[in-house]
């Protein structure tokens, strides 16, 4: 983003959203104790010149780094942009700033608004899972050797014995199988843009 000072810090609540750091720049550091459950730590939220993290004591969890960039995530669940103004909803943990829903328990709900002219540009990167050809292909691959096997048993080749049945059955699975694991593999990476980058 253009100027990271134009970010406005808010707490979701559920009564609604809280404002924390107002986006005027200002360096300062608020404690959010107040607004959350009494069991619950007591992290600050501070902007140092370009950046704002929430500080967990021994730790800061960066919200925005010195470049104007937000934590990355997987997906773009809790980012939207309506009204003028581009919005990004995280639950954070002393950890790592997590999309809405996915932090360990206590993680806290934070708001991150702009206007969106002062959006660069906006996208995530889809990463397709890789474990579905790590567990199909071998498994694919296993059952399509059991299922010949079986077939080749089989004395006779028109034989309606229950061993070519299983031996077929196997063969077709384990095709499907491979076949699903090969896509899985072969499936690339998808940028999706949220905002165009500007010119």
């Amino acid at each position: 983003m253009d100027d990271p000072g134009r970010v406005q810090v808010a707490l979701r609540t559920e009564r609604g959203v809280v404002p924390l750091l107002a986006p005027d720049g200002r360096p300062q550091s608020v404690p959010i104790s107040d607004a959350l459950s009494a069991d619950s730590s007591s992290p600050t939220v501070a902007r140092e010149q370009y950046r704002i993290a929430l500080n967990f004591g021994a730790r800061d969890v960066v919200l925005v780094d010195e470049n104007g960039a937000f934590p990355s995530t997987p997906s773009a669940d809790g980012i939207s942009h309506e009204g003028g103004f581009f919005y990004a909803n995280y639950d954070v943990s002393a950890e790592h700033a997590f999309e809405p829903g996915r932090a360990p328990p206590g993680g806290i709900p934070i708001q991150l608004s702009t206007p969106i002219d002062n959006v660069k540009s906006a996208r995530y990167t889809r990463e397709p899972r890789k474990w579905p050809a790590y567990v199909g292909m071998p498994v694919g691959g296993t059952f399509v050797l059991i299922g010949s096997a079986l077939i080749a048993s089989s004395p006779n080749f028109n034989d309606e014995s229950a061993a070519k049945t299983v031996g077929v059955v196997c063969v077709l699975g384990g095709l499907i199988g491979f076949g699903m694991g090969l896509y899985a593999l072969l499936d690339k990476s998808k940028v999706v843009e949220l905002v165009p980058a500007r010119p």
